[in-house]
């Protein structure tokens, strides 16, 4: 903490006031310059941090989970500072995209946790009993007359543009210069990672192509064009799958991600904030949206119950939105905090 103490001194203190400033002080001055997004995800991570270690006989990962909450704590606070210190576009772009790389390290901090901490425990079971009572079979078994080559080659290219499609609605808000609209966007991106988060931590599952099917047979059944086996192999990377395991040993390393869809429910509160603010990009944000929920499950990555509970979940943190913005906001004293 000294260290951290001593770091917001030399970044806050002004060359003009070598007398230095109460410890206070600083802080007042550091809370003010962080943005509702960064106090929502410091919130967070903590919380993640002492969940863990409250269990960490039960989570083998535990110390590099708490030692990168550690350092979203620290780190998001510092860049904060060194923006009112020295207020250069690099720091600037820095701190308003921070989180956009930190969506994915929380992904990742919670994978360690969620499998161990369930016991290998595993929903599937009753998300495909529920499936098969709403639908009357599987939903990858409704949408399969559907298959073709072009099809599975353009639903794994919108797939494959999850993260892509978020950016290109927050990049536009961006570059119109549109800060209060921006800001309130990443907060609800946030919130929403959080909450889908949350629910893997309740509902821990798979999904349908390491229980009902298994990788190679998905590839088989489903085959592409020029990108898609590429593509597939990209995103089981970024999921932690390793190509050539076994219908097991996949299972046991997958992520679990599946409950609710977070492909989906963050496509959903993208498309809302793409028709909410009229981007200029609305028309191609909603025709890809649409093609990538229809991919979770065409592809098999999700359970037809993981899209309809994104739905909600995306409609419920959109409702939400607009309250816990102005409450993280007030904290922070960012500049238009007013959601309109």
């Amino acid at each position: 903490m000294w260290c951290v103490h001593s770091a917001f001194r030399r970044i806050l203190l002004a060359p003009d006031r070598p007398e230095g400033r109460p410890a206070s002080t600083m802080l007042r001055r550091v809370s003010g310059t962080l943005f509702a997004v960064d106090l929502l995800t410091i919130a967070y991570v903590s919380a993640l941090a002492a969940f863990t270690v409250w269990c960490a006989p039960l989570i083998p990962g535990w110390r590099l989970v708490a030692a990168c909450s550690a350092g979203v704590m620290i780190g998001l606070p510092v860049l904060a500072a060194a923006r009112l210190r020295w207020d250069s576009p690099g720091l600037v772009f820095l701190h308003d995209w921070a989180f956009a790389p930190l969506a994915y390290a929380t992904y990742l901090m919670m994978h360690e946790v969620v499998g161990p901490v369930r016991g290998g425990w595993l929903a599937d079971p009753f998300l495909i009993a529920a499936d098969r009572a709403i639908l009357g079979m599987d939903a990858a078994t409704v949408l399969a007359p559907l298959a073709r080559p072009w099809l599975t080659e353009l639903l794994q290219l919108a797939y494959t543009s999850f993260y892509a499609l978020m950016v290109a609605v927050g990049a536009e808000l961006y570059w119109r210069r549109d800060r209060r609209a921006f800001h309130a966007y990443a907060f609800a991106c946030a919130l929403g990672f959080f909450v889908s988060f949350l629910g893997y931590l309740a509902v821990p599952a798979v999904g349908p192509r390491f229980t009902i099917f298994d990788v190679p047979t998905v590839s088989r059944d489903l085959p592409g064009l020029w990108m898609t086996d590429g593509l597939r192999a990209f995103v089981d990377g970024g999921g932690l799958v390793s190509p050539g395991l076994s219908k097991a040993a996949a299972a046991a390393a997958a992520p679990r991600d599946v409950f609710p869809s977070g492909h989906t429910m963050m496509t959903v509160i993208a498309m809302f904030w793409a028709w909410r603010c009229r981007l200029k990009i609305r028309g191609a944000v909603w025709l890809v949206g649409a093609l990538l929920v229809m991919a979770t499950m065409y592809l098999r990555y999700h359970y037809a119950v993981d899209v309809v509970a994104g739905v909600l979940f995306a409609a419920a943190c959109v409702a939400s939105t607009p309250l816990t913005y102005r409450a993280f906001a007030s904290v922070s004293r960012e500049e238009g905090s007013s959601f309109t």
